[in-house]
Parts: structure tokens; C-alpha cells; sequence
């Protein structure tokens, strides 16, 4: 089967892709979708967000392991507009997108999940961007789709260029966490930027996004903003960050642990308290998805239990004592002001009208 798919993408670099001479038609834009377990509706959903893209563009679908027949008919069916797959043995999205970014033949390459919608006008902008400025990298505006509407994130208030001493803010908001930066979709990557510098996401971590963008933001000579709307990321209770997973804790803290490495490696006062609001960011996380989360088993003994072992980490203990409240949006300072007073009641009623608010109970 292998000899198959590497006769097929042959074919389409023919067909479509550049040539070291200059005289075929380069593909401007490479899609990468990495699918595992996705319903057929939903990758259908995904594939229709590629098509309306005016562009030259191909879409790679990378399946993380041998998919349902079903899922090959639907690729198939939308082979018309230039989309093709890939598989490999299921090794989980980083290694899906890896593989994306080794069957790509874009002069750019972005990143979709499957469950999630590119915005073809605003895709369209990103590569127009990154042509006329030089960019490595052209970050845009997404639109976050929850339950009870919709949510507009960037980040800055309009288009701009990092370069020279700039490109280090670039980097520094790779942890600031609600400015969209530190996630790989949402953004092009041009692909020879990406092989020239080794850019690629870790296979051994349970997150793999940030340390990419870190990765890509520390090499990158001049980034791109672009503010408008490019990608549309559908918040689900089935997620990966919302569904509960009894090893989430543990995970998270392995995580944090590797990234500090590279943070006081780094030797970057501005980047050291920078990390503490991520941590701090991630503790959030671990209340709300982990020990307040609607589908935990534990019993209220079993989750005061958790709460305590979180607080008591000397990682979560030292973000939550070190970072300013003001970088933080107003409800996010009512959770920490909570935390630091160790109050595992008022943790308990955020936790749980965040959860309301956002349909997951």
C-alpha cells in the first residue's frame, strides 16, 4: 500500500506542484487535516471549508491509522478539488501533522482539524500577506463557535509585521494564551521555512502546539498579522481539553515540566514570567476539566483530594503566587483570587457555571 500512496503523491507534484526549474505551477497554499475517529459529517464539514478557497491549494488528509472505508469514499469524493490522503500508523496529531508536512507541496502549509472550519476569504488574505511582506510565518483572526454563539480572538486590533526586535513579542505571545498564538491551525507556515529550520511538533508530548509555535516563533525572522477571521474552531464537549481523561493531571504536569526546561534554558526574565501565567492558565484548566469536570467519577472526599494535590504542586504553587492578577481577563482573576485563598467551594461553583455557560453538563 505504501508504494501506492508514494506513486500518488508523485503524481500530483507532477500535476500540480513546483518544479526546482520554476516551470510548472506552484501550489500556493497545502491544507493538512489530520483525521482519527472523525465522524464522516464532520470531515465532510472540514472538506467543504477547503473548496471555496480561490487560491491554488491542495488538501492532504492525514488518517492516524487505517480509517473506516467509509472515510477513504468520502476523500475520494472530493478528489476533484485537489484533496488526497495519507496513512500512517496511529501515532497521534503530532505525528499526523508531521507526516502533513513531509507530503505537502505548498509554497505555504496550514493546519485544520477535522472538527474545526477554515474561512476561505481569510485564508486567502494570510498568503496575499506573506507574499507581499516576506513572512515565515501569517497569523490570523479565529472565530471561536461555542453552544450559545461566538467568540472573536486576536491578535492585535489590526495588520501588522514582526520583524528585527519585534519578532521577539511575536514569541512572547506564543504563552499568552487568549491571543491564539500559541496553537499551530489558525496560521500559514511557509513550508521551506519549516524544513530549512527542522520546525516540527514533538511526538512525545501530550501538547504539542505551543512548543511548535515556540519553536517556529524563535527561528521565524518576520512574522505576519492578519486581522481577519481564518479559521473557525468549533468548541465541543468531545474535545481533547474538555472530554475527561483520569490521566489529564499527570499529563499536563509532564508537559509543564519538559517546558520549563526550555523556559530557563532560554534565559529570558520576560519569558520566565510569562511561563508562570501559562502554568497559572493550565491549573484553570485542570479545575475546570479535571476535577470539576461533570463526567469525574471521583466522590467529594476523592476531589478535595485532587484539589489539594494540584495547589500543593510547587510548579502551580509558585505561578499562582508570582503572577499579576491584571494580565489575566476579569473572570479568570476571580478563579485565581479562589486559588490562592484555597477555597475549594467557590472553585466548585465557577467551575460550574463555566460549565453551564459553555454546554458541557
Amino acid at each position: 500500500m505504501a508504494s501506492v500512496q508514494e506513486a500518488s503523491s508523485l503524481m500530483l507534484i507532477e500535476e500540480y506542484g513546483e518544479k526546482e526549474n520554476g516551470s510548472m505551477n506552484t501550489i500556493e497554499l497545502s491544507i493538512v487535516i489530520p483525521v482519527w475517529h472523525t465522524p464522516e459529517e464532520v470531515l465532510r464539514r472540514a472538506l467543504d471549508s477547503t473548496v471555496n478557497i480561490r487560491i491554488s491549494h491542495e488538501t492532504v488528509v492525514i488518517f492516524d491509522g487505517e480509517p473506516a472505508s467509509e472515510l477513504h469514499d468520502v476523500v475520494r469524493s472530493y478528489a476533484h478539488n485537489h484533496v488526497r490522503s495519507e496513512v500512517i500508523d496511529h501515532a497521534g496529531v503530532a505525528a499526523a501533522r508531521n507526516a502533513g508536512i513531509r507530503n505537502a507541496v505548498g509554497k505555504w502549509i496550514t493546519f485544520l482539524d477535522a472538527d474545526d472550519e477554515l474561512v476561505a476569504d481569510g485564508m486567502e488574505k494570510l498568503v496575499r500577506f506573506g507574499n507581499l511582506h516576506g513572512n515565515q510565518i501569517v497569523q490570523g483572526a479565529y472565530e471561536k463557535v461555542m453552544h450559545n454563539g461566538t467568540e472573536r480572538c486576536h491578535l492585535a486590533a489590526q495588520d501588522r509585521v514582526y520583524a528585527g526586535k519585534d519578532t521577539r513579542d511575536y514569541l512572547y505571545s506564543t504563552l499568552r494564551v487568549d491571543l491564539g498564538t500559541g496553537t499551530a491551525w489558525g496560521k500559514i507556515f511557509l513550508r521551506a521555512f519549516l524544513n530549512d529550520e527542522r520546525v516540527c511538533f514533538d511526538e512525545t508530548l501530550f501538547i504539542e502546539d505551543t512548543m511548535f509555535m515556540f519553536d517556529a516563533a524563535r527561528y521565524s525572522r518576520s512574522v505576519g498579522f492578519v486581522d481577519a477571521i481564518c479559521y473557525r474552531y468549533d468548541r465541543n464537549a468531545q474535545s481533547l481539553v474538555t472530554a475527561y481523561k483520569p490521566d489529564y493531571s499527570k499529563k499536563i504536569s509532564t508537559y509543564l515540566d519538559y517546558f520549563s526546561c526550555v523556559i530557563r534554558d532560554a534565559h529570558d526574565h520576560s519569558l520566565s514570567t510569562l511561563f508562570d501565567e501559562y502554568v497559572a492558565f493550565y491549573l484553570l484548566l485542570l479545575m475546570l476539566h479535571y476535577v470539576f469536570n461533570p463526567m469525574n467519577p471521583a466522590n467529594e472526599t476523592e476531589r478535595r483530594h485532587q484539589f489539594r494535590q494540584l495547589l500543593e504542586d510547587p510548579m502551580y504553587s509558585k505561578a499562582l503566587r508570582n503572577i499579576p492578577l491584571h494580565a489575566f481577563t476579569w473572570s479568570k482573576r476571580l478563579s485565581i483570587i479562589a486559588l490562592r485563598m484555597e477555597s475549594y467551594t467557590m472553585m466548585r461553583v465557577i467551575c460550574g457555571l463555566r460549565h453551564r455557560q459553555l454546554g458541557d453538563c
